[in-house]
């Protein structure tokens, strides 16, 4: 059964399946695990853009569930403190 991407993305948050690594600078380091895979997700402050090592977001360059469920998890737990750069 293959989920929106919006319902998916609350899923693996809910579900806690969204990890935050943390931050260094002004970027921000995920993982996400979804069924047997893990994805290795990122914000890029200065360019503010998001990256997903998943097929979905490679190919179609498009915000993919994972990204979303970044996104998700941010609104709810608000920024991790920044680890110093240097």
């Amino acid at each position: 059964m293959r989920f929106a991407k919006y319902d998916k993305a609350r899923m693996l948050k809910e579900t806690d399946r969204v990890e935050c690594e943390g931050q260094l600078g002004s970027s921000l380091y995920f993982k996400v695990y979804s069924g047997d895979k893990v994805y290795q997700v990122s914000f890029r402050g200065p360019k503010k853009q998001w990256l997903c090592d998943c097929q979905y977001f490679v190919i179609k360059a498009k915000t993919c569930s994972h990204v979303l469920a970044c996104k998700l998890w941010i609104k709810e737990h608000g920024l991790p403190p920044a680890k110093p750069t240097g």
